[in-house]
């Protein structure tokens, strides 16, 4: 379910295990000026409340430059939640590699 949550809610901590591209990024500002987001935000829901961004950081940053203080969220269910944060524990270990 998509819900509109306020951008400074959400966890960044994965943030700095993602690729960024500046070009892509510039047409996504395009685009949401002219559109708004049309993809929601997702990520995990802990128990204590905290919601961890885990797909949409160029939304999210976008978002940001725009001062966009609400934004579409969607959380992941539990089983494709293990998978992703499988695939971001992966990422670490390459990154720490590096």
């Amino acid at each position: 379910m998509v819900k509109k949550i306020e951008i400074n809610n959400l966890d960044l901590g994965y943030e700095k295990f993602m690729l960024k591209s500046k070009e892509i990024e510039r047409a996504l500002l395009a685009s949401i000026i002219e559109n708004d987001i049309q993809e929601s935000l997702k990520g995990v829901d802990l128990e204590d409340g905290t919601k961890i961004l885990l797909d949409g950081f160029k939304r999210y940053r976008c978002a940001k430059k725009l001062n966009i203080g609400m934004v579409p969220y969607s959380a992941l269910a539990p089983d494709f939640r293990t998978t992703y944060l499988s695939g971001i524990c992966v990422l670490k270990m390459v990154r720490k590699d590096v």
